[in-house]
């Protein structure tokens, strides 16, 4: 069994079941499969067997997934690239991860033509749209349009505990590193979201996250695939159009990043559209305010559970089931069925309750490695427990609350501070849209907290109004001591801030507001 043969059961069972949309085009199980038949025969024509590692980079659409299920079916190594990469971070990643053939959208045949000479293993090269005509590559629809074999059943020798993905993690330190995920890997972390948001094959799902990251690609959208479900993906977010295709296609389950939500909730038709088909509502990615989650449960009138993960560890971890929303706000819940965590001291000791510490979590979803890194795999997965980076607590009942990553926490005059309880308290004020804290050095304190701020449009406050509400809603020494207010975040294309980015401004920029009060 692998995850080619999966979609070969539903072209077999439900041959005439949409399970694809994407703009214009529909296709069947049973023209998905064959349009996946066809890719493979072609990608073993071009010497793409067990093992090889297949490149894609493109926005959203169909033939991602087509890729994707055509590597499943062969045993290859799916490599998918994040397409908001410069020519330099693209170079170092192909490099890396050594692909013997790149897809790429007709968007992209620019930034790849002015790296092509660095690229060393790639030997063929197919564009899914429109090729360029002074850009040398094959066809996407000439290679699926090239043999006729396209129902015949496809028998290659791969299975589960074969190596199956290379995701990128977003490089905080250095290069990016490469998460090897196996086929079981990615089977478990759709098994555990099938069970804990009880998907069936009458179920639709909007694709909105890029692909490239875990959270597009495995939340949801291949659970959806996996039950026999249907899948709309949208070729790049819009908060319109995501509420339109919700109507249109009657979407009951549906993902997103809390930058999208935030999105929806702002969009124009968010009261004109008709959203009574959705019974859940995913949010994951980065914390989401407290308030975020209230407005997005009024106004959808369906749960809002939210989930925590990463890409080492195939995307789903821990989930806020929809029946503790209401009593465990703020929480990311408790693990997935397949999955096992603990929130440890610097010993290696479970926490009390209350306690801080850091999360660690073993079970078939956690990757096999750094693709080509034995040093940094080991100095993260230990004794078969994948050491996230991510502190948290625990409470009486086994619920667990992220307090920040470990690296982002503030230590200012010996305390310990997380932003991100500091970015719950300013979420909730009426005039702030977003929030964003880092620490910044300070002589006399270590580090001094920094808050970033992007207002509503029409909203004015000063540095002393924010630092003041914090002052009545936080202990003192938790208050910022310097306020910005920015248009907007720098964030990568999953939602999550980038507090690199901010560190970096804001230790070399003297143009701060500061107050002391």
């Amino acid at each position: 069994m692998n995850w080619g043969n999966i979609l070969d059961q539903w072209a077999d069972r439900t041959p005439e079941k949409e399970a694809i949309i994407f703009q214009d085009t529909s296709l069947t199980y049973k023209e998905m499969n064959e349009r996946v038949n066809a890719l493979s025969r072609e990608l073993l024509n071009f010497g793409i067997g067990k093992g090889d590692r297949v490149a894609l980079l493109s926005f959203n659409c169909h033939q991602f997934m087509e890729v994707f299920f055509a590597c499943g079916r062969l045993g290859a190594i799916f490599v998918p690239l994040n397409f908001r990469l410069v020519g330099r971070e693209l170079q170092y990643q192909l490099n890396d991860s050594e692909p013997k053939i790149l897809f790429l959208g007709k968007e992209f045949q620019n930034v790849i033509s002015q790296i092509r000479e660095q690229l060393h293993s790639i030997s063929n090269y197919v564009v899914i749209d429109e090729k360029e005509d002074n850009f040398e590559a094959k066809s996407y629809e000439d290679m699926i349009n090239s043999t006729n074999n396209t129902a015949l059943r496809f028998d290659y020798k791969v299975d589960f505990d074969d190596d199956f993905i290379i995701v990128y993690t977003s490089g905080t330190t250095g290069h990016p590193k490469g998460a090897l995920l196996s086929q079981k890997n990615v089977l478990f972390t759709s098994l555990n979201q099938i069970i804990d948001f009880q998907c069936t094959t009458r179920d639709v799902t909007l694709t909105m996250s890029p692909m490239f990251h875990v959270g597009g690609l495995f939340i949801l959208t291949l659970p959806m695939l996996h039950i026999g479900g249907t899948v709309v993906i949208m070729k790049a977010f819009d908060p319109v159009q995501a509420l339109r295709l919700i109507e249109e296609h009657r979407v009951s389950v549906v993902f997103g990043v809390p930058a999208m939500w935030g999105g929806i909730l702002r969009a124009e038709n968010i009261g004109t559209t008709d959203i009574s088909s959705l019974r859940i509502t995913v949010s994951g990615g980065a914390s989401q305010p407290l308030s975020v989650l209230k407005k997005i449960h009024d106004t959808f009138d369906v749960p809002l559970t939210e989930g925590y993960g990463l890409s080492e560890a195939s995307s789903c971890s821990c989930l806020l089931r929809w029946e503790d929303v209401q009593s465990k706000a703020g929480s990311i819940g408790k693990p997935f069925v397949h999955n096992s965590m603990k929130v440890v001291n610097e010993n290696g000791d479970e926490v009390m309750p209350g306690e801080v510490g850091e999360i660690i979590q073993a079970g078939p979803t956690v990757m096999r490695g750094y693709f080509n890194n034995p040093q940094a795999t080991a100095e993260t997965i230990v004794n078969g427990w994948l050491y996230t980076g991510d502190l948290a607590t625990v409470d009486e009942d086994g619920f667990v609350y992220i307090k920040d990553r470990k690296k982002d926490m503030i230590i200012s005059g010996g305390e310990n501070i997380y932003p991100v309880e500091i970015e719950q308290v300013l979420y909730m004020h009426e005039k702030i849209a977003e929030a964003a804290v880092i620490g910044v050095p300070d002589d006399k304190w270590g580090e001094s907290v920094l808050a970033t701020i992007v207002l509503y449009p029409g909203q004015e406050m000063t540095s002393e109004e924010v630092i003041n509400y914090c002052k009545n809603n936080l202990a003192s020494y938790k208050k910022p001591r310097i306020v910005e207010f920015v248009d907007t975040l720098p964030s990568n294309p999953s939602g999550k801030v980038l507090k690199t980015e901010l560190r970096k401004q804001y230790q070399l920029d003297s143009h701060t507001s500061e107050a002391t009060i």
